[in-house]
């Protein structure tokens, strides 16, 4: 027998091991109390009489997830990493900025930095990792006729590897990019730029010593009466 089972509502249930949208889609005919449903035909593998194929019930909600935990800690202690290089980088990368331009032209290329970090950071990097999230979705919530409404159910490994690659590639590409600088651009020491300077006061040609005298004024005395 043909069932039709429409998309709408989403209302899950576990029943041998395995997730189902809902009720219907299990199979299910027969509600047996406010979590149980009975009678989920869809629901049996190999069942080897009737009365199996009866018996086998369905719970309201997602199954537990028998995925193992050592993953998970390794995945967090990945992210801890990430998290805290991105953090620590702010002092480095001011120093490489300042090392890196001229004295005259620091305030600015600190100033253009941030609105670099800003426009290529801040900015689409929500966006960017939105997209990666949304494109990690195995089902999602139908509206007005299209897959555009709330996502229902996430591949998890592929959520998982593309959020670490997302956030994992742009601290490559800034060490390449900080290797570069060290080895291409000249290191600007405010030491040696102060002493350059101060060699070129001392070459100055110095003000003639016979020069105009300052014209004082004489002292008053007592008015006499």
């Amino acid at each position: 027998m043909m069932i039709s089972c429409a998309r709408y509502p989403y209302y899950p249930v576990c029943a041998n091991g395995i997730n189902y949208f809902s009720p219907c889609y299990a199979g299910c005919t027969t509600r047996i109390d406010g979590e149980t449903f009975g009678n989920c035909v869809c629901a049996a593998s190999n069942p080897s009489s009737a009365t199996e194929l009866m018996d086998l019930t369905a719970k309201e909600g997602k199954c537990d997830s028998n995925c193992d935990y050592t993953n998970l800690i390794y995945f967090f202690l990945i992210l801890f990493f990430i998290m805290f290089t991105t953090l620590a980088n702010a002092a480095p990368a001011s120093v490489v900025t300042l090392k890196s331009i001229p004295r005259v032209e620091k305030s600015v290329g600190q100033g253009m930095q941030q609105i670099i970090v800003r426009l290529l950071g801040a900015i689409p990097g929500p966006i960017v990792f939105g997209i990666v999230i949304d494109d990690s979705c195995a089902l999602r919530e139908e509206r007005c006729g299209y897959d555009n409404g709330s996502c229902y159910e996430y591949r998890g490994d592929d959520l998982r590897m593309n959020i670490l690659i997302l956030a994992a590639a742009p601290k490559l590409v800034a060490i390449i990019c900080y290797f570069i600088a060290w080895r291409v651009f000249p290191t600007h020491d405010d030491d040696h730029i102060h002493q350059i300077e101060m060699e070129e006061v001392k070459s100055e040609p110095k003000a003639p010593q016979g020069g105009a005298q300052k014209l004082r004024r004489p002292k008053l005395g007592p008015s006499s009466t």
